[in-house]
């Protein structure tokens, strides 16, 4: 169904159980997954507490926070994207963006007076993993040999999906960890009651925090991987309810660029807030609902036709609003000059002027069978 049969990179063991609940049939089951990625996530988590543990009325120096973020960032990568096989492209693809981000936080650390790396440039290297894994995850699986960097010869549907199951994955995860401790302080104010104050005082510390928070999101992450059949159909039930709100956006969207033309820009200048942020966001949605009705392909497509016509509506309405916001960013570029902050935007408004413009080409050439091209 989610075409997880191009070019497999290796096949399952002739041994393996016939029972598997993988969605490829190329990845046999790894029992063990959710202990190993529980353990490795727990480690993390206490390493990147006694990085980051100092007195807070003292800046957290700049080596420590760098260090912290390249542990964090390589344990999260590497939970998501590891499979049993090809696993040292996991650990390569982990480690590379653990240092990459790791230097963006070392940088941004220095210039911040707070010493606090969580800028800008931290985030938009943050939505720089979130891109590159599903692309690493498609090469990885179907790539013939070692050259993974022929993007092109990527299929779409397989990708598509890796993207999906992973924000799938990555959300529930997530979820996970809130219940967790959740659970946990119900299980101490128990045992409090009998005067057993055990569970409280791990809790209050801070570095049961971590180990908890990370074993309970990598052993998530690997019991859902192993189930992703199940994660299949609840990443479909997403699409399907993100589809029903597409309509909804597009003739939000299609109200206010007319009423644009009658009562011109000014206003969105004089509005007080950040319009190019606040196109970009709609520009986004549009981008993401628009995917929600495709689905995988054609044959993965939403029937309902309000759905179909509303897919097109939304990836011609992103080129109206990422001229938009590429105006008002260089209008503030002109007024206040440059910034870290301005030239990330700047990017994130290029990025979405090219989606507009391949969306706007896409659908004068494929009418509603747009998402083919």
């Amino acid at each position: 169904m989610w075409g997880m049969t191009d070019a497999p990179a290796s096949r399952a063991p002739a041994d393996s159980p016939r029972s598997s609940a993988r969605l490829d049939d190329n990845d046999p089951p790894w029992p063990l997954r959710p202990w190993i990625m529980a353990a490795i996530c727990a480690v993390a988590g206490l390493v990147f507490h006694l990085l980051v543990d100092h007195h807070y009325d003292d800046a957290l120096a700049h080596w420590r926070s760098a260090l912290a973020t390249a542990v964090a960032v390589t344990a999260v990568v590497f939970v998501l994207g590891v499979e049993l096989r090809r696993w040292h492209w996991a650990l390569g693809f982990a480690l590379l963006w653990g240092v990459v981000l790791g230097l963006i936080a070392w940088q941004t650390a220095a210039y911040n007076l707070q010493g606090n790396p969580i800028e800008w440039p931290f985030w938009s290297g943050m939505l720089a993993v979130l891109v590159a894994t599903p692309l690493f995850q498609t090469r990885r699986d179907v790539a013939p040999d070692w050259r993974f960097w022929k993007l092109w010869t990527m299929p779409y549907a397989r990708l598509h999906s890796h993207a999906w199951t992973d924000a799938v994955i990555g959300a529930a995860s997530l979820a996970f960890v809130g219940i967790t401790f959740l659970l946990v302080v119900l299980i101490g104010e128990m045992f409090k009651l009998i005067g057993i104050t055990l569970i409280q005082d791990l809790l209050n510390d801070e570095w049961f925090g971590w180990m908890l928070a990370g074993a309970a999101f990598g052993g998530a992450v690997g019991l859902l991987r192993e189930r992703d059949k199940l994660v299949s159909t609840l990443q479909r039930l997403v699409m399907i309810v993100l589809a029903v709100l597409a309509p909804v956006l597009a003739a939000a969207l299609v109200l206010f660029l007319l009423s644009l033309a009658g009562t011109g820009l000014q206003k969105l200048w004089d509005s007080g807030f950040s319009t190019a942020a606040l196109m970009l966001a709609a520009a986004a949605f549009a981008v993401l609902l628009a995917n929600a009705v495709i689905g995988n392909g054609s044959h993965d497509r939403a029937a309902n036709p309000v759905l179909r016509w509303s897919a097109p509506v939304l990836a011609v309405a992103v080129l109206p609003l990422a001229i938009i916001a590429l105006w008002s960013m260089l209008l503030r570029i002109g007024q206040y000059g440059w910034t870290p902050e301005r030239i990330w935007g700047l990017i994130a408004t290029l990025i979405a002027l090219a989606y507009g413009l391949a969306g706007a080409w896409a659908v004068a050439r494929g009418r509603r069978g747009f998402d083919d091209l």
